[in-house]
């Protein structure tokens, strides 16, 4: 079935809420038709590599650490880049000059949902309709997420206003394609 997944617009882009974790933390994702790639700063990204992210971005690094659900791809798992120092670690550049490096990880995610705060399994609950409609039943739609967990961004992306970018095309990996 289908679900409702609200589209934000603001500077130019479209974006959507993911929800990733346990318990889960927003991320505002660029929507990416010509990529399969999603991926968002996470801890690692500090000011040296990332710049301000607290002064531009939606919601800062998404914090693995604090989330139970959170886990890196081991190397006999790489999917997205090559096994280097121990991590699946890949990277992606873009025609105008902008590029990131990541590792490759997975994270239990839902789209949509509430723009402002997670939404619990208390207030699934109180939804007796199961209407894919209803932001409310978005973690009812939760999926393990592979990801990069960017470690560097350079460009537009630590200008950005969306916490990192989701891959909507056609590929294995996009983003609709593992939710399927």
């Amino acid at each position: 079935g289908l679900i409702a997944v609200k589209l934000f617009q603001d500077w130019g882009t479209h974006y959507v809420d993911l929800w990733c974790g346990t318990p889960a933390q927003r991320q505002t994702v660029l929507v990416d038709t010509g990529s399969a790639t999603t991926a968002f700063p996470c801890s690692e990204c500090t000011l040296d590599n990332c710049g301000q992210l607290d002064s531009f971005h939606t919601d800062g690094a998404y914090r693995g650490e604090l989330s139970t659900s959170f886990r890196k791809a081991p190397c006999s798992d790489c999917f997205l880049g090559d096994c280097s120092d121990n991590q699946c670690s890949f990277g992606v550049s873009y025609q105008e000059g902008s590029n990131w490096t990541a590792v490759e990880s997975i994270e239990n995610c839902y789209l949509g949902g509430l723009h402002t705060a997670p939404v619990t399994a208390k207030t699934t609950t109180t939804s007796t309709t199961n209407d894919a409609w209803d932001p409310r039943e978005a973690p009812s739609y939760s999926f393990d997420l592979r990801f990069g967990c960017q470690t560097q961004i350079t460009g537009d992306f630590r200008r950005q206003m969306a916490d990192g970018i989701a891959g909507f095309n056609v590929g294995r990996f996009s983003i609709w394609n593992q939710m399927y």
